[in-house]
């Protein structure tokens, strides 16, 4: 038995063998032959740049044509494209399953609405029936019971809490054979707590994927055009291969002349687009109280550091402390930090923005960075004891030479943070005080030839004194010698010799 399917793009001719009445026919139509006919027109529009490699990757973790129940996990920054992949596969692999849901934005409907209303919109999507339920176990039950024999292909995007998973997909045994479950979520170890090692990291766009993208959201074109090329390369180069930030920063500029364009770029610099800082302000709101601060440490850093080289090394010096190195893989997993291809922790410009503008609105006084905050601080405008973190800009002009910084940084008894660079002090001034609260000092130039004789490094994790006036690192009795934790000054004494090669 021959038959023809006319679509619109062209026709497809199949050849059956003999079934034994039409209604068979027709089911063998439906669910073979037909569905496979609509894969003809191309799951990737031409505005997903960059995409389609990664969704064949994910698909081949999915390994749709294996009759076991599989999860997987897609896992990845705010904005890098985890719901769009995700929405790909659902479209792309739907019509093989006797149910599906795609369930989106599952952390902000959970943080909203609760479990048991997302248990109730969960099953309206797979079975069709509208319930109310009185509890979440209630739903639970519900789920599972008419679940395990259907084949189910299920996506929760945006996963943040561990319960959710647990009350709306549970574990394999709830559906049916052949079944599919696609988690999405910023936070790498929530995913492989459900799905082991089945987990995708979505990689940021290259170079030239970028300019694509940024272009087709701007010119409407692949490419920019030839005139706006290097003002696109600037923009592309700060959004840093984030499709999120790519799409928006491009409608922005779309329509703009060149002097606008120079416009809208100074401003990013000053004050990101609201829309790109919410997307990943979510990452930074799910952190616990220590990982925060030592995220906005970290970003400070990134912010305070002139080079790349001088941000890899103050991270890694900050791994030395054991209260909080194993923070700093909580950070990676939560897609606010990354490793590089060189093995080496960096942060996503997007991010540092991010963290940047956290500081300006929420910890106001408290890292302090910016030309003319350090001037209010020295000259007694800032509340000095809020202030956490601070650095000094290269060549710093103090308008008042007579400024006692010894005084000002007595009152700073909170400081753990200092960096200080090149040419801000002169060689003729001394250093009588340091807080001892200090973890990290970074101070080329070091004016003293010792650290002041107050100063208890019980505290201190990195010191950096490149190119230094020190004869010997601080002053001391012999009585305090023996008292000060041995560990410290050894680790500082090692770290210092590496130091004196740039002197």
């Amino acid at each position: 038995m021959d038959g023809c399917i006319c679509g619109g793009w062209e026709n497809i001719r199949v050849s059956f063998p003999n079934f034994k009445d039409e209604a068979e026919c027709i089911k063998k139509l439906v669910d073979d032959i037909f569905p496979r006919s609509l894969q003809i027109i191309s799951p990737f529009p031409e505005s997903l740049v960059g995409i389609k490699s990664q969704v064949e990757k994910v698909t081949s973790l999915l390994d749709m044509e294996s009759n076991d129940v599989r999860s997987i996990g897609i896992w990845g920054m705010g904005g890098i494209g985890k719901t769009e992949i995700a929405n790909i596969l659902h479209q792309r692999y739907r019509h093989r399953f006797e149910a599906d849901c795609f369930l989106g934005d599952v952390g902000k409907l959970h943080q909203k609405n609760g479990l048991t209303w997302l248990q109730q919109v969960v099953i309206c999507k797979l079975l069709g029936e509208k319930l109310t339920l009185t509890s979440e176990h209630e739903g639970m039950n519900i789920l599972k019971n008419m679940l395990r024999w259907k084949k189910v292909l299920f996506i929760l995007d945006d996963v943040n809490h561990q319960e959710q998973w647990e009350f709306l997909v549970g574990g394999t045994e709830w559906l049916g054979r052949g079944s599919r479950i696609i988690l999405t979520a910023r936070d790498k170890h929530l995913l492989i707590s459900h799905v082991g090692d089945n987990v995708y990291e979505v990689q940021l766009l290259s170079e030239d994927e970028a300019l694509e993208l940024f272009s087709r959201h701007d010119f409407r074109e692949k490419s920019p055009k030839q005139d706006f090329m290097e003002l696109s390369r600037q923009v592309v180069n700060h959004a840093g291969g984030l499709p999120f930030a790519l799409k928006v920063l491009g409608s922005s500029f779309y329509g703009r002349d060149k002097k606008q364009w120079r416009d809208i770029i100074a401003r990013l610099k000053r004050i990101p687009p609201k829309d790109i800082l919410g997307k990943l302000r979510l990452s930074f709101d799910g952190l616990d109280k220590d990982e925060k601060e030592l995220f906005l440490d970290i970003a400070f850093l990134e912010i305070a550091c002139l080079t790349i080289y001088d941000f890899h090394l103050c991270v890694e010096l900050v791994q030395r402390d054991v209260s909080r190195s194993f923070l700093i893989d909580y950070l990676i997993e939560k897609s606010l930090l990354s490793i590089d291809l060189n093995n080496s922790i960096v942060m996503h410009n997007m991010i540092r923005e991010m963290g940047e503008n956290v500081i300006r609105e929420e910890y106001a006084n408290s890292r302090i960075w910016l030309p003319e905050e350090v001037c209010d601080l020295f000259k007694g405008k800032l509340i000095t004891e809020k202030v956490e973190s601070l650095c000094i800009p290269k060549d710093y002009y103090f308008e008042d030479d007579l400024v006692n910084y010894s005084n000002i940084f007595k009152r700073m008894q909170s400081l753990k943070i200092l960096i200080i660079r090149d040419g801000t002090f002169s060689s003729n001034c001394t250093i009588t005080y340091l807080p001892s609260s200090l973890q990290f000092i970074d101070w080329p130039g070091y004016p003293s030839v010792s650290l002041p004789e107050s100063f208890e490094p019980s505290q201190l994790i990195v010191l950096c004194l490149r190119k230094n006036w020190l004869v010997e690192l601080w002053p001391m009795s012999r009585e305090m010698r023996h008292q000060c934790p041995q560990p410290s000054l050894t680790h500082h004494k090692q770290y210092l010799s590496y130091l004196h090669q740039g002197r």
